[in-house]
């Protein structure tokens, strides 16, 4: 506990702070559980190296990512790695943490508390992502080559590593149960949103622009080639034709992969029926999403994304969409028959989906409300006592460093 009584985490994330919805969301709930936060980040231009954010101390290490192969990522994940440790290092002695929280991408940021796990501290490694797995996709590796191993690898000791492990859904739960991580670590903290925050709390209502009298899609996200837009722009165009369906998307990431997207429409012959527009505040996602009249959630198909359920397919549900998302397996696990599927990469078959939901009312408020129902599930404030009965027992056990807390139904 730190000096004053007080409970005390420090967040240590290889992205930029709000930006990343998952630590914003978790770093948000655990400020409003009364824990006092900080978080080491990157520092994007024109941000400050330190201030206060949704009630965390921001410190910020001046680091810009640059794309490259495996080598190049393994130097700036080391470089990172080094100076976060070292700023960790000095807060801690200034601040005392209870507990650090270290998000991946990679698993291995994990060892950089390792100094403060030795003097006292509770460790808990958050996966995003199964880190083996992206490292296929991202670099096309053979399975059981030499890169893929050593990622496997450093993903068991960072398990190992840490006191506890979070995990975002219940398929990479069982992947890494099968790959000999103690379930008794494993806690799943799900995507969810935080429906009250993704509405804009008393921010005004958003306008997507009119392309015209038709029905609205509209996308709000990550833009980059794993998520696959263009298959979302060719179907658009078809229904667009048929239909007079216009596309509206919004969002951040990749500029050249933009740039294709607007090429790509400009010659599916969208016109005016399509808008690339850029990332707007994170507490309107929601507000904007509710004014498309489906929930298409694409994806390409690799070994990354069969184990991912995205923020959007919840964020759709949330605001009352039916879903048409890609069959792949754990989304496919997750929803069942509360959503329609179509072949991933395939822009007809996906056309063909979204155009039998617009033409059919009950389909569309039957998948909507079955959606919803999955989303009561998994909802934010079941997640948000997860991750307050996690830290809860962490620190009930602040003296000892054997028998991993069980978390009730954290893998249901």
């Amino acid at each position: 506990m730190g000096r004053g009584g007080s409970m005390r985490a420090c967040h240590v994330v290889y992205s930029y702070f709000p930006f990343d919805p998952r630590v914003r969301r978790e770093v948000e709930t655990l400020h409003r559980l009364e824990y006092e936060l900080d978080v080491i980040a990157m520092q994007e231009p024109g941000e400050p190296r330190v201030e206060t954010v949704l009630g965390a101390r921001v410190h910020r290490i001046p680091f810009a990512v640059v794309r490259g192969g495996k080598v190049r990522y393994a130097f700036q994940y080391l470089v990172f790695l080094l100076a976060a440790a070292a700023l960790l290092l000095v807060l801690h002695i200034r601040r005392r943490y209870d507990i650090v929280h270290v998000h991946s991408l990679p698993d291995f940021q994990v060892f950089a508390a390792l100094p403060e796990r030795i003097l006292g501290a509770r460790v808990v490694l958050d996966l995003h992502e199964a880190m083996p797995e992206i490292f296929a996709a991202r670099f096309r590796l053979a399975e059981e080559g030499l890169w893929t191993a050593l990622a496997r690898a450093a993903e068991w000791m960072s398990c190992a590593f840490a006191d506890r492990v979070i995990v975002v859904n219940d398929v990479i739960r069982s992947l890494l149960v099968g790959r000999g991580v103690d379930p008794r670590k494993l806690v799943v903290v799900m995507n969810s949103p935080d429906i009250h925050e993704g509405m804009g709390r008393g921010l005004a209502t958003p306008s997507v622009p009119n392309l015209g009298r038709g029905p609205r899609i509209v996308y709000v996200g990550g833009i980059n080639p794993e998520r696959d837009l263009e298959v979302l722009i060719r179907a658009a165009a078809r229904l667009h034709r048929s239909d007079g369906v216009s596309l509206v998307i919004i969002g951040y990431g990749d500029s050249d992969y933009a740039e294709r997207l607007r090429a790509l429409a400009r010659s599916e012959g969208m016109g005016d029926a399509f808008r690339l527009l850029p990332r707007v505040d994170q507490n309107q996602v929601l507000a904007y999403l509710s004014q498309s009249d489906v929930g298409p959630v694409t994806y390409q198909r690799n070994p990354i994304t069969e184990l991912a359920v995205p923020n959007k397919v919840f964020e759709y549900a949330a605001v009352g969409k039916p879903l048409v998302i890609a069959n792949l397996r754990a989304l496919r696990g997750l929803f069942g028959e509360a959503a329609l599927y179509y072949t991933a990469g395939n822009a007809e078959e996906l056309a063909s989906r979204i155009a039998e939901l617009l033409r059919d009312e009950r389909l569309r408020r039957g998948l909507a409300e079955r959606a919803r129902e999955v989303l009561d599930r998994c909802s934010w404030a079941i997640m948000t006592e997860r991750l307050r009965r996690l830290y809860e027992e962490m620190l009930s056990r602040a003296g000892s460093w054997s028998s991993p807390v069980s978390v009730e139904g954290a893998g249901r």
